[in-house]
Formats: C-alpha cells, structure tokens, sequence
C-alpha cells in the first residue's frame, strides 16, 4: 500500500488531489506496517530517531504556529506527525524479511513505476486531470509537482532494475521490471528536476561495479555485440538531449539568478541561513518556515524571484530541518542520511540479493537529491522504508526487537491517521464543490469537519466575499478570522484578511473602516516588509484618506519590490 500510494494515489474529485488522499494512505500503510513487523533497527540509528524526535517534539511546543506544527500543513503535511511517519516507515522497513521484501516491496515497486510511467506518457500526450502546467513544459505525472515526481523516480527506478536483474522472480516480472525502470527513467527526465538527476549521477556512479558483474552473462554480451549499431545510435540520442534537451535547457537556467535553481538556490540557501541565525538552537517549528521567512525577505530577492507564492522550503534538506527544529536536529538528520548511505553503499558493493541492491541505490539517489531538494512527506517514507530494509540487510546478525510501546504507538498512530485521512478526503471534496459551484456551505461543512485546515478557511472566506455588498465581505471576514482563531500567524490567511480589509475600506468609504484597514496593510507590512501586494494596499487606503503624497510613496514602494507591477 505505501509503495502503490506514494506513487499512484490521486484524487481527482479532490481540491488537492495530490496530497490528501496519498498522505492519507502513504500514513496509514507506514504506521500499520511498523504495527505488524518486528523491527530490527540497529541501536546506534534508534538513538538518533528518537533524538531527532524529541527534538522535533520540543519545536513543536515551542513553534510559531504549534497546531500545524503537530499535524502538518494541509498541503505539506510535514509536522511532527508526518517525521514519526516517516520514522516508523523506517522501522516496518526493518521488520521486512529478504524474501517478503523481494516479493512484497520489489513487486510493488515494479508496478508503481509502470504506473508512474504510464502517467509521464499520458502527461506529454496532454492528459491533465487536475489542470496542473509548469514552465518550460515540465511534467509532474500523477505526483502533481515535478520535484516529487523525481523524488519518486530515482526511488522506483533502480528498485525496478534490481528486480529485473533477480533471476528467482521469472522472466514475466523481469520483464515488467525493465519497462518500469523505462518508465522511471522516462519520468525522471520529464521531470526535469536537477536534484533528481544529480542523484541518479552520483548512485550510478556507485553502482557500476555492482552492475558490470550483474549483466556480464555471455547471452547478454552476445546481444550487445549483436546489436552494437542500435546501442551507438542510442548513446547519441541520448547525448542529444542531454545537449539540446530538457537537461541541456534545465542546465543552462543555472545560471540565471531569476530562476528558481542553480544561482537562483542561492538565495533560498541564503533566506534559510538567516531564519536559522534567528531560531538557531530550536528552530521556527515544523511548518514554521513560511513564517519566519518573510520577515526575512529583502527587495532584490522580491525582484529577482517574485512574492506570488508562499515562501515555505529552504530547497536543501538539512537546512530545511534546522529551520524547523534547530541547528542540533539537522546534525541529527544529517547523521541519519549518513549513515543510511553508508549502509547503502555497502549493498551495492557486497549485494546480498539484486532487488536489496536496486532498493540501496534508490537511497542513494533519494539521499543526495535532498541537497537540492527537501523532505516530502508523501515520498519521504517509500524512501525511509528501503532503507531500512537496507540496513538490516546489510547487517544480518541484528536481532528483532519486540518494542511493544513503539509497536503500540504505531497502532495508535495508525488508527487516528485513518479517521483523521477519511475526514480530510471528506473535506478535501466538499472544498472542491465549494470551488467550483461558489457554495459557501459546502466550503463552510470543510471547515466544520477540518477546523485545522488551513485551506478550508481561505477557501470558505474567498467564496463567501465573492458578492458584489458589503455583506459578502463581511461574511469572507468572519471566516477568515475564524481560520486565524486556529492558525494567527499563517501568512496566506493574514494577507486575505489584509485583503478584505482593505475591500470594505474602499467600498464603504467610512473613515473607521479606512483606519482599521491601513493598521492591517502596516502590520503586514511590518511582518513582511518585501511584499508589493501590501504597500499596494497601503496606498489605495491612503489615496482613499486624501493623503495622495503618502499613497504615492506606498505605491512608489510597491514598484521597486515588483517592476512588473503597475502599482498606481
């Protein structure tokens, strides 16, 4: 189930029908499985979980936003219960024999990329349930968001090639093996994530003396002798992409500060260190980051990359957890990937079956994309599992252990993972009704059943405020303020109060509704001094008051942070 699901959960009929559906059944499967396996997991790295843990837990109390510290964003999910997700994905991954792991997880894994790669192919066909594009034609499959895509690739692909490589699992699934490591290679490429490439860079580099061995037989030199003309074509093929394709392009935006990667990364490096100085020993709390950021945020950052997104990842896995909980949780989390790659890397040298090693290279890929990329709550487990299952592997003397508290966390974890996923599914639904049809009651019935949810208040607020009277946007006030109630600090919420706010100001013209709306366009302002939209604010209620001098200096701000706005 986590394998299938990290890959192939979507849901169309959903407002997000990328995340809550597979984080619903990516969570339950972790949590179930560490419930019914007995771990093995080595004593050094059960210290460092429960360390990292504790530490997380300790943000959390002490979080900027401690409710979606605990649970998670609803379109990220990586708060505190999302890491022992993952944690405990990494305990059921130990608990797996050789033989279960090599049926059970390799199979799965075979037919999640032959999925993942059929959804790249109906992608570039023009398939697009969810009304989903990127620039530059980039592809995000039935994970929504490229980045995931070959997140999910670099794990699925070399799982897949271990399998076609096992000579027990019979010519039908080695067959399938192959197509579906295609299918990953396909994906990875559409992607066009650098991190993901990166990865697969370095773990094949790893991997080759394993896999010079593994396809020396005779019949496999005498095909490609046979077929020497077709494999030379092939590597000028691919070399042409590599040039003039999707790498080459991809390649070359590294070098363009405006764009998201290569120079552009640098500031987001830069953005992280700064939230790090300022929370350095516990961090801003999980999910904390799109708080503290902002305050961060200075006007060539705002010109160079724009403020119409949320600023929630530091792009870099250890920088993002060290904003969420401290500069001692990233050593932790440092330690952890290293000494799974470590393990690893001593999988591939030293096999002890091919699927053992497909799923070692995977980590590796996963573990070095991360530099470049971040956690994902969704794919982070599939990732935790193998290598779990990789390190008993690699160490077989490693006894069971019963962890009966732990197992009993899990079930608990397990069960209210499930009523907490069917409701947000519930939810999830009823958003997007309410989207779609503009009804103010389904969106209003999201946020009754998920008052956590962040999205259902901003989406019940924007619905109900669509009238033209004053009357609607008192209604999108009340339920933006109710959101606020369980989230104060979140910045979406706070830029839509900020916004309505500002709306009744201008259409009621009344000199109390223009005060309490510039007070709001300030403290915005105050919180996050690079964004446009509120000195644009500021200044038509200032334009409103008569202070014309004073709006055409907010307006004048407004401009500088954003060239391309034609701020009045």
């Amino acid at each position: 189930m986590l394998v299938l699901a990290a890959a192939a959960a979507m849901d169309p009929w959903g407002f997000r029908p990328f995340t809550t559906l597979r984080w619903a059944v990516v969570g339950v499967a972790a949590a179930a499985a560490a419930a019914s396996t007995r771990w093995r997991v080595p004593g050094r790295l059960l210290a460092a979980w429960l360390v990292l843990l504790g530490l997380l837990g300790l943000a959390t109390a002490l979080a900027l936003d401690p409710l979606i510290a605990l649970l998670g964003h609803p379109r990220r999910h990586l708060g505190l219960l999302g890491w022992l997700v993952a944690a405990l994905a990494f305990a059921a991954g130990t608990g797996l024999d050789a033989d279960g792991f090599r049926r059970a997880v390799g199979r799965a894994g075979v037919v999640a990329g032959l999925i993942t790669g059929g959804s790249v192919l109906a992608d570039l066909g023009g398939w697009d349930p969810a009304g989903v594009s990127f620039a530059g034609g980039r592809v995000g499959g039935l994970l929504g968001q490229p980045a995931y895509l070959g997140a999910v690739a670099v794990l699925l692909g070399p799982l897949a090639v271990g399998v076609a490589l096992d000579a027990d699992q019979g010519r039908r699934w080695q067959g399938a093996a192959w197509a579906s490591a295609a299918g990953c290679a396909l994906a990875a490429l559409a992607s066009e994530t650098r991190g993901a490439w990166l990865g697969l860079v370095v773990a094949a580099a790893v991997a080759w003396p394993w896999l010079r061995r593994a396809v020396s037989s005779p019949w496999l030199r005498r095909a490609a002798a046979a077929h020497r003309p077709a494999a030379v074509a092939g590597a000028v093929a691919v070399a042409g992409l590599v040039v003039v394709g999707p790498v080459g392009t991809r390649g070359a935006d590294l070098l363009d500060p405006g764009e998201a990667g290569g120079r552009g990364r640098l500031d987001e490096w830069a953005l992280a260190a700064d939230v790090i100085a300022e929370y350095p020993v516990t961090g801003a709390g999980p999910e904390g980051y799109r708080i503290a950021a902002t305050a961060h945020i200075d006007p060539g950052y705002a010109r160079r990359h724009g403020r119409d997104e949320v600023v929630d990842r530091a792009h870099d896995g250890p920088l993002d957890v060290a904003a969420a909980a401290g500069i001692p949780a990233a050593l932790v989390y440092v330690g952890l990937l290293a000494a799974v790659t470590v393990r690893a890397a001593r999988a591939v040298r030293h096999p002890p079956d091919p699927v053992i090693a497909g799923a070692a290279v995977g980590v590796v890929a996963w573990v070095v994309q991360q530099l470049v990329g971040f956690p994902v709550a969704e794919v982070d487990p599939l990732a935790w599992l193998l290598a779990g299952a990789v390190v008993v592997a690699v160490a077989p003397g490693i006894e069971s252990r019963r962890m009966l508290a732990g197992r009993i966390l899990a079930a608990v974890t397990a069960v209210a993972l499930a009523a907490a996923g069917i409701t947000s599914v519930v939810a999830d639904h009823s958003l997007e009704r309410a989207v779609e049809d503009a009804d103010v009651a389904a969106a209003d019935r999201a946020a009754r059943l998920r008052p956590d949810d962040i999205d259902a208040w901003y989406a019940a607020a924007q619905v109900a405020a669509s009238g033209p009277s004053l009357l609607a946007v008192d209604a999108g006030l009340d339920r933006v303020e109710a959101g606020l109630e369980h989230s104060p600090r979140d910045p979406a919420l706070a830029d839509l109060h900020e916004g309505l706010l500002t709306e009744r100001a201008l259409r009621s013209g009344l000199e109390e509704d223009l005060e309490i709306a510039e007070a709001a366009a300030r403290a915005r302002i105050a919180a996050d001094p690079a964004g446009p939209i509120h000195h644009q604010r500021l200044g038509l209620v200032l334009e409103a008051e008569g202070r014309t001098t004073a709006a055409h200096r907010a307006f004048a701000a407004a401009r500088a942070l954003d060239p391309h706005e034609q701020a009045r």
